[in-house]
C-alpha cells in the first residue's frame, strides 16, 4: 500500500485548467519507469488479463489475415471470416482500454481488482466513436501527404483516457487530446516510439514479451496523461 501511497504523493493532480491547454513537462522515461512500477505491483493480474486478451481476440483475427491466399474461398465462409474480424476489433476496443482503468486505480492508492478491467465495456459507444473518428480522420490525412495523418493519429492519442476519466464526449476527447499533445508533440511521438520499440522488442522475445510490454505500454500511457490532464475522478 505504500508503493501507491508513494506513487500518489510524486505525481500531484494537475490543475483543472489543462484540459483546456496549459502547459506542461513531459518526461518520457519517467512515464515508461512509472508504467513499470505499476506493472509491478500487480503482475499477475495484468499478465493473466492480457493473456485473456490474446486469447479472445487472436483467434478471431488471424484468420482473415489468409483468407485471402485462399483460392475460390466460398462467398459464405469469406462473410464469416469479415464479422469474426470485425468482432475482434470492436470488442479490442474497450478490453484495451481496461488498462488504462486499471492504472487510474493505481494512481489513486487502490490496487485495481481483475474486475476492473472489464470497464472499459461502460465507455463503450465513445470508445468505439473515438476509434471510427481517428481511423477515418488518420486514413484520409494520409492519403493528403502522409504527415497528417502521423499528425493526428499522434495527437489523439489521450482521447480515450479523456472519455474514460473526464466524462468528455468523442469529439470533446479528440479536440481536447489534440490541442494539448500540439504543445509537445514530438515529446508525445517520441514516447510512442519508445512504446513502439518495447513491443517490439516483447514480440520478438517469443511473443511471451508481449505479457509484460503491452500492460506496462499503457500503464506508461496513462501516467503521461495524468502528467499532461491529471486525474479528475476516483472512480472509472
Amino acid at each position: 500500500m505504500e508503493q501507491f501511497e508513494s506513487m500518489q504523493r510524486d505525481y500531484p493532480q494537475a490543475p483543472q485548467e489543462q484540459l483546456s491547454g496549459s502547459d506542461y513537462s513531459l518526461d518520457v522515461f519517467a512515464c515508461l519507469g512509472e508504467g513499470w512500477t505499476m506493472f509491478w505491483q500487480s503482475p499477475g493480474k495484468y499478465i493473466g488479463y492480457t493473456l485473456l486478451l490474446l486469447a479472445v481476440l487472436l483467434p478471431m483475427q488471424l484468420p482473415s489475415q489468409f483468407v485471402s491466399l485462399i483460392p475460390d474461398i466460398p462467398p459464405g465462409s469469406a462473410f464469416f471470416f469479415m464479422v469474426l474480424s470485425l468482432t475482434a476489433l470492436i470488442l479490442s476496443v474497450p478490453l484495451y482500454a481496461g488498462f488504462y482503468v486499471a492504472a487510474f486505480r493505481q494512481m489513486t492508492s487502490r490496487p485495481p481488482a481483475f474486475g476492473d478491467f472489464f470497464r472499459g465495456f461502460g465507455y463503450l459507444a465513445p470508445l468505439l466513436l473515438i476509434a471510427l473518428l481517428t481511423f477515418l480522420i488518420v486514413f484520409f490525412g494520409t492519403l493528403l501527404l502522409i504527415l497528417p495523418g502521423i499528425y493526428f493519429g499522434v495527437a489523439y492519442t489521450f482521447a480515450p483516457l479523456l472519455v474514460i476519466d473526464a466524462r468528455l464526449s468523442a469529439g470533446k476527447a479528440l479536440e481536447a487530446s489534440r490541442k494539448a499533445v500540439t504543445r509537445h508533440w514530438f515529446t508525445v511521438f517520441g514516447l510512442l516510439v519508445v512504446l513502439g520499440i518495447v513491443n517490439f522488442v516483447g514480440m520478438m522475445a517469443l511473443g511471451i514479451g508481449m505479457l509484460v510490454s503491452l500492460p506496462v505500454s499503457y500503464c506508461a500511457t496513462a501516467a503521461a496523461y495524468r502528467r499532461i490532464f491529471g486525474l479528475r475522478r476516483q472512480e472509472w
